[in-house]
């Protein structure tokens, strides 16, 4: 009985010791499917877009993208000061790429703000036809690149077999207001980023 005793008292000791009781760090919350919402309609698709860039949710933006038909097409601007960067342009390889360096270069706490002008949508049977001006603040700390862009994009927006809606076409373009060289469009900011 008395052995029983000090292998009890032991054996506390040591699993008290060994750490096996003590509260662990908590893990950092996913936030990617937190804000998602089912893409069932197109204007799913842009909340869930602005949703991403401000959170900085790289599978939430991915979501947004079609990743068998994808296309992007750059500004004019962007296309010839980074030639070839955009030839190849996917979802899974330079989208995804993009935008975790970019999650990567932005400091806790902040987040970009991406504000869409649009004008109204031309609808059709399966696809949605989404242009806007676009302003986006981006606070990140990498050099050489703007904090601030600006410009017009064209989404084609089509719901596929599973009647989700997603952003097969992505068209990138200066606007009147992004003429002044100081103010790069979007696509500036995906090859700022690529690298």
């Amino acid at each position: 009985m008395k052995n029983g005793i000090v292998i009890y008292i032991i054996l506390l000791i040591f699993l008290s010791g060994c750490g096996l009781f003590d509260t662990r760090n908590p893990e950092e919350p996913d936030v990617g499917g937190a804000t998602f919402i089912p893409q069932t309609s197109w204007e799913a698709v842009i909340i869930n877009l602005e949703q991403s860039f401000r959170l900085i949710a790289t599978e939430n933006y991915l979501q947004c993208l079609d990743e068998e038909f994808f296309i992007f097409n750059p500004s004019a601007e962007a296309a010839n000061l980074y030639q070839g960067i955009f030839t190849d342009w996917s979802v899974a390889g330079a989208e995804r790429r993009w935008f975790l360096t970019l999650r990567s270069n932005i400091g806790e706490g902040l987040s970009p703000e991406l504000i869409l002008y649009p004008s109204i949508p031309q609808s059709f049977a399966d696809s949605v036809i989404y242009t806007a001006e676009y302003s986006l603040s981006v606070p990140h700390t990498a050099d050489n690149v703007a904090n601030m862009f600006k410009g017009r994009l064209q989404f084609t927006i089509k719901r596929n077999e599973q009647a989700n809606w997603q952003i097969s076409s992505w068209i990138d373009q200066a606007s009147d207001s992004t003429l002044i060289p100081d103010i790069p469009t979007m696509s500036h900011l995906k090859a700022g980023f690529f690298n």
